[in-house]
């Protein structure tokens, strides 16, 4: 009888969209298979772990090193010991089996390894119902989108998986593929909001990374129970803030030149006001996205989005002020800094401006509705320019689907809100 370990191969659709990502293949994660032959039969079975080739250690020409996670692994050590046990216990029990004369079979092997080593092998074979292991295949999910979602989109996804995490420990039970179903929608929602303390808005994030998780799963063939789909996502209404046209232009017009840094952001901030740029895509920014016509003229900006990679297009002649700060840097903009770093001096810039109006923001954990009420400059980060950009663009009369095509956005409804405020603004305004 011999024992091995191998990588899987890639399917088809996994090569496909590697290549259409410009991933190497050496970085898309396989499965870690167990080969056992014996009597001329060979028995394949998951062992719940997913690695990208560069990480994995081929037998060498005369079979003295094993196949192995490389210790450059962050989990090599944890990796190499589930492996190794499992090796062990396959070869315990198969001679066993010789010793008492017993027949060696294939489905005996498996069913024994499944059934009595389930702590081993937590991951599923087509020939026997187990289940796969939940949070290999997350990590696998996870990988596979490595170089195909934004940095903040994965962000998002890890986080969903440490509460995920978090909650199995809580519970003291394994979460299973075929085991979410309503009751356990329930006591993850009631988790969520005892254990975790997390408002409703972001329970409903949760679920939907939960949800979009196992959709990818039913794409790939695997057996999930099918009530996730009728999961629904908790969600509140949440303070819109945003800057007046006078506020903006306020900012803009306040002479911030004796320190450069803040001057800096103060027109890294406007541009973003003035064209809706996602931050991610504003650090992108290059001079090559820049349109002009034949006498130097700012025409427009052409991207391809950081996060959704849709093509963007933002014409520039309505938004002076963003031709003006790309005059002021000769076609480029000002250093980039970190999304927090801007966010600290965004505060900064709205403190010293005067941004003091009251804004009573309300949570919602449960049924349990929480009040507070801090000053307009408290909430100001990069995120407030595009939702400045798309009140002022509606207040200015710009259809929704227009600003949509500008601003990537996919869904009506998320820009719907916002002609609610702008129909409240123009009233508050045109009654003064």
């Amino acid at each position: 009888m011999t024992i091995n370990f191998y990588l899987d191969s890639l399917t088809k659709r996994q090569r496909e969209l590697a290549e259409n990502a410009g991933r190497p293949l050496e970085e898309v994660p396989c499965r870690v298979l167990l080969l056992v032959m014996f009597g001329g039969q060979r028995l394949k079975l998951p062992t719940g772990h997913a690695l990208a080739p560069r990480h994995w250690v081929q037998n060498s020409a005369r079979g003295s090193r094993k196949q192995r996670v490389k210790s450059q692994h962050s989990e090599s050590v944890k990796i190499n010991l589930e492996l190794d046990e499992i090796e062990l216990k396959a070869k315990a029990y198969c001679n066993e089996l010789r010793k008492t004369g017993q027949p060696l079979t294939k489905p005996g092997l498996q069913t024994y390894l499944l059934q009595e080593q389930n702590d081993l092998l937590p991951s599923y074979a087509p020939e026997v119902s187990a289940e796969p292991d939940f949070f290999a295949l997350f990590e696998e999910w996870i990988q596979a989108n490595l170089y195909q979602k934004a940095k903040g989109t994965l962000k998002h996804y890890r986080t969903a998986k440490h509460h995920l995490e978090a909650f199995q420990q809580e519970r003291q039970r394994k979460i299973t593929l075929q085991g979410i179903d309503k009751k356990f929608y329930d006591e993850l929602v009631r988790f969520y909001l005892t254990k975790q303390k997390l408002s409703n808005n972001t329970i409903g994030n949760q679920i939907k990374q939960l949800k979009v998780f196992l959709n990818y799963l039913l794409e790939h063939g695997y057996a999930v129970n099918p009530a996730f789909q009728r999961f629904k996502k908790p969600s509140a209404d949440t303070e819109v803030v945003f800057l007046t046209e006078a506020e903006l232009t306020l900012l803009y017009q306040t002479d911030f030149s004796d320190q450069p840094r803040l001057e800096h952001v103060r027109d890294l901030f406007v541009f973003q006001c003035e064209t809706g740029l996602r931050y991610s895509d504003l650090e992108n920014l290059k001079p090559e996205n820049i349109q002009y016509d034949p006498h130097g003229v700012c025409l427009a900006l052409r991207l391809t989005a950081i996060k959704t990679r849709g093509r963007v297009l933002i014409p520039l002649q309505s938004f002076p002020r963003a031709v003006e700060i790309l005059r002021k840097y000769e076609g480029h903009l000002p250093p980039r800094i970190s999304n927090q770093k801007m966010n600290d001096y965004l505060k900064e810039l709205a403190q010293r401006i005067g941004l003091l109006t009251p804004i009573q923001l309300v949570h919602f954990s449960g049924n349990q509705r929480k009040e507070q009420t801090v000053p307009k400059w408290q909430l100001i980060s990069t995120h407030t320019a595009r939702r400045t950009f798309v009140t002022l663009a509606l207040a200015r009369g710009i259809r929704p689907e227009v600003i949509m095509q500008m601003t990537g956005h996919k869904d009506i409804k998320t820009l719907m809100r916002y002609v609610k405020i702008t129909e409240d603004m123009i009233f508050t305004e045109t009654q003064r």
